[in-house]
């Protein structure tokens, strides 16, 4: 993995504390956490979820949703022009990463004050 980044001008860093890869392109102020899940199984509701946990979790559901959200193929979404693969049920994956504020737009501070079409 760490090639295939390189190769396209990029670095590639993995937090282990956080169990996520930071991903940079030298000179560009933006990055993005690449979050790895592994597969659960809930007893409680016979679902299979993807958790995400480092060992600096606090929390056992910390980004937790159920799978079947991104079982392939994946729906396609219109950003900025640009068609990308998104989860599926629309918003419904935000509900489980984001619970206390999934209904509302937070844009990063690079983003504030320009015109993004979704």
């Amino acid at each position: 993995m760490q090639s295939a980044f390189k190769g396209l001008g990029m670095q590639l860093t993995y937090v282990s504390r956080h169990d996520y890869y930071r991903v940079v392109t030298p000179g560009k102020q933006a990055f993005v956490k690449l979050l790895l899940f592994h597969e659960v199984h809930d007893p409680s509701s016979a679902q299979v979820k993807l958790q995400h946990s480092g060992w600096w979790s606090d929390s056992k559901n910390a980004y937790a949703f159920p799978k079947l959200l991104v079982d392939l193929p994946l729906s396609s979404v219109k950003l900025n022009g640009i068609m990308l693969p998104a989860p599926h049920e629309g918003v419904e994956i935000q509900k489980y990463l984001y619970p206390d504020s999934w209904w509302f737009e937070v844009r990063p501070d690079i983003c504030k004050g320009k015109d993004v079409h979704v």
